[in-house]
């Protein structure tokens, strides 16, 4: 990273200063100062920094892994090749931007990189259409090896939780997995990210309680709504969520159902899915990458 090579001529700038310093003269103690500073100016300003350099040097996504996706993600597979390779790009950034963590037993770990890229094909797919693709206010992504209980939630063992006051978003593995590679389960990845972007956006059009009902989702879906609540197991679900997920998993259903209701997600998201090789709308609000 850019950062790291930075120091470099300034370290060696300071082990020569330091050698004339004590081997020649006290004399050269003032030229330690300016290599002294310049590091400290490079520690300060280090992330802005390297992630300038990752955005300019997005390192490619390994072929196997683009394979995996392109065959478990319906919408990067439906995408032309131009949009593939916008999405891979996002894909790389996020996982660099963000902590993933492992809970267990023992100590914290780090994440295999296949769970991590599996995470962030949900939030690129959720703001595909939009110039903010990554929602910076959730920076930490925690993963748990099964249903857990949580400080907020103590008496609840469930599958998955947004935490907008902390900036953390918590999953169970077997279940996020299962809604990521299986089209019949409810995606708990796709539908935290979805809290997020509502927690990052509050004041967008969403589809409130009474302008659509757990019956229509189920219509549009085909899953009931109790085994959507039992799959999160959390007392309180937002529909609005729901909503949203359904409307990137059942595009045609929402549709046909409620078409406007697919209309108002369309707007936000800045996505018709039902034009699935090219669904962004408006391509002057993608930005850069």
């Amino acid at each position: 990273m850019l950062s790291k090579r930075l120091y470099i001529p300034f370290l060696i700038l300071l082990v020569i200063a330091l050698y004339l310093t004590i081997m020649v003269s006290s004399s050269y103690s003032w030229y330690i100062i300016p290599p002294i500073l310049a590091c400290a100016a490079i520690f300060f300003i280090q992330p802005e920094l390297d992630w300038w350099w990752y955005q300019k040097h997005i390192p490619p996504m390994h072929p196997q892994l683009e394979a995996i996706i392109d065959k478990s993600i319906p919408f990067y597979a439906a995408l032309r090749e131009a949009d593939k390779k916008r999405f891979q790009n996002r894909v790389e950034l996020y996982v660099i931007a963000n902590a993933f963590i492992a809970k267990g037993v023992q100590e914290d770990s780090e994440l295999p990189d296949e769970i991590k890229y599996f995470l962030a094909t949900n939030v690129v797919q959720l703001t595909f259409g939009q110039a903010d693709y990554r929602l910076p206010k959730f920076e930490r992504l925690v993963i748990y090896p099964a249903y857990f209980p949580s400080p907020n939630f103590p008496e609840y063992i469930h599958a998955s939780e947004t935490n907008a006051e902390d900036g953390v978003l918590i999953f169970a593995l077997d279940p996020l997995m299962r809604g990521i590679m299986q089209a019949q389960e409810y995606n708990i990845g796709f539908h935290e990210y979805a809290q997020a972007y509502i927690a990052s956006y509050p004041d967008k059009d969403y589809a409130k309680e009474g302008e659509i009902s757990w019956e229509d989702l189920s219509q549009i879906s085909g899953m009931k709504s109790e085994a959507i609540k039992k799959h999160i197991a959390l007392p309180e679900i937002d529909i609005r969520a729901v909503a949203i997920h359904h409307f990137f998993y059942f595009p045609e259903g929402m549709k046909n159902l409620t078409p406007i209701l697919y209309e108002r997600h369309s707007k936000i998201f800045n996505l018709d899915l039902l034009n699935a090789e090219n669904p962004v709308m408006d391509r002057s609000k993608l930005g850069d990458i």
